[in-house]
């Protein structure tokens, strides 16, 4: 995913503008978060985009920064309202905010709360993009906080006992076969061998 989002967003860009556009949807994604909201109408959207400007210090365009973000496929609109296009990619900009904002308070309570509510899809999808994104041992310890509370009364794994029984199944020897096909045959040919199963 990350290859997918950082290349729809680089395309066209310095290097400078890619890292500010990146802080920006971060930002935006975060705040979209905190809020409870997957999309936000143009109001609220300003409100955003004014916050990030005074927090930085930084003077954009809203409105050419919408149309930019839309035309490329990041966000999308909808009845006045906008939304990142792919849910992944808010996913993924909001762990990017955590990740560069991992030594704020509020961020790690965030965090915190986020690793005792995974049942919560969104939130376990963050905390996936979080983990990937940053090597903080804060994300680790807090998982494994949570899977303590939540499982007291169960060992972890020992990798050298518990799965010992696996040794007794033997190797396995698979034969490797590799045939170069042209990718329209081969296409066909799964397909067909999917449709007589």
């Amino acid at each position: 995913y990350e290859l997918f989002i950082r290349t729809s967003l680089a395309r066209g860009r310095t290097t400078e503008e890619f890292d500010l556009l990146s802080g920006y949807l971060a930002f935006v994604a975060y705040a979209m978060f905190e809020r409870h909201l997957t999309d936000i109408d143009h109001p609220t959207f300003l409100e955003l985009h004014n916050s990030y400007q005074e927090r930085y210090d930084i003077r954009r365009n809203l409105d050419k920064i919408l149309r930019t973000l839309c035309d490329q496929g990041i966000l999308g609109t909808y009845d006045g309202s906008y939304h990142f296009r792919y849910a992944y990619m808010r996913f993924y900009y909001v762990a990017s905010y955590v990740r560069d904002n991992i030594r704020n308070h509020s961020v790690r309570d965030r965090i915190y709360t986020l690793s005792n509510a995974l049942h919560i899809e969104e939130h376990a999808n963050v905390l996936l993009f979080v983990a990937h994104l940053s090597r903080d041992p804060f994300i680790i310890d807090s998982l494994v906080d949570a899977a303590k509370t939540l499982y007291p009364d169960v060992e972890p794994i020992s990798y050298d006992d518990d799965i010992a029984f696996l040794d007794d199944l033997g190797p396995v020897n698979l034969p490797v076969i590799y045939q170069e096909t042209e990718a329209a045959v081969a296409r066909r040919e799964m397909a067909a061998a999917r449709d007589r199963d």
